[in-house]
């Protein structure tokens, strides 16, 4: 009897493939395994190595190890949750992230951090900071041209009713003037929870006695003349 094909089984003569897959191996589709010889498509991982070795690179990601296996089971990229077969993530990063173009930075091959994960921040501005919309990147750059410090989405730290330590981001905060910028821009929205969040947002800005100044869609019709209202109502002279 001659001998079968390594990948499906079927009957393949004097070669270890059948006439399909040793096609397929001329097209870059299957490969033989450097470490034991083993025929695999190339979209898989060696059946024989990723049951026997496991490598791993560990990944610091909110002060915990995120290991990467060659195993059919391995962790999530993002999270210590398990995944199979040959995805990076797992359901729950998946579903939250699925729409979103998050950052995420790696460092030396063995340090992973999120940037992002609010996602779509993909829009750039004039000196090549990411924002997240063609509007916001109006405002920065605005004040870029003015060569006006801004930092995007700094952190704002608060307490909840249950004592638990909760953040916001604002928009843009303007360090040399201590000043917050929110950009409204669903202003004119009938989604009431929209209305609600930005309540809640002015109301501890304001328990935090901190200057805090909106601009709206509206504005980004003349964005010029909008930062110099905002200017001038927070005293900053330019």
């Amino acid at each position: 009897m001659g001998k079968t094909c390594a990948i499906c089984g079927k009957p393949s003569g004097m070669y270890p493939l059948c006439r399909e897959h040793l096609k397929m191996k001329t097209e870059g589709k299957v490969v033989k395994c450097e470490n034991c010889g083993t025929w695999h498509l190339a979209n898989k991982q060696c059946p024989v190595c990723s049951q026997n070795d496991e490598k791993e690179i560990s990944f610091t990601n909110s002060k915990k190890i995120v290991a990467v296996s060659q195993k059919p089971y391995k962790k999530c990229l993002l999270c210590d949750n398990e995944v199979t077969d040959d995805f990076l993530f797992c359901k729950s990063c998946y579903f939250k992230y699925k729409d979103k173009s998050i950052t995420v930075n790696i460092k030396n091959l063995s340090e992973f951090s999120i940037v992002d994960e609010y996602g779509n921040r993909d829009v750039k501005t004039q000196n090549g900071m990411l924002v997240r919309s063609q509007q916001e990147k109006i405002i920065y750059d605005e004040l870029y041209s003015r060569k006006i410090r801004c930092e995007y989405e700094t952190t704002v730290f608060y307490k909840n009713d249950k004592g638990e330590t909760k953040t916001l981001h604002p928009d843009f905060y303007l360090p040399d003037y201590d000043l917050y910028i929110e950009h409204w821009g669903y202003e004119n929205t009938k989604d009431p929870r929209y209305k609600e969040e930005k309540l809640f947002k002015q109301k501890i800005y304001q328990e935090q006695g901190k200057k805090i100044a909106g601009t709206t869609s509206e504005d980004i019709k003349d964005i010029k003349a909008a930062i110099d209202k905002i200017f001038f109502e927070n005293d900053i002279k330019f």
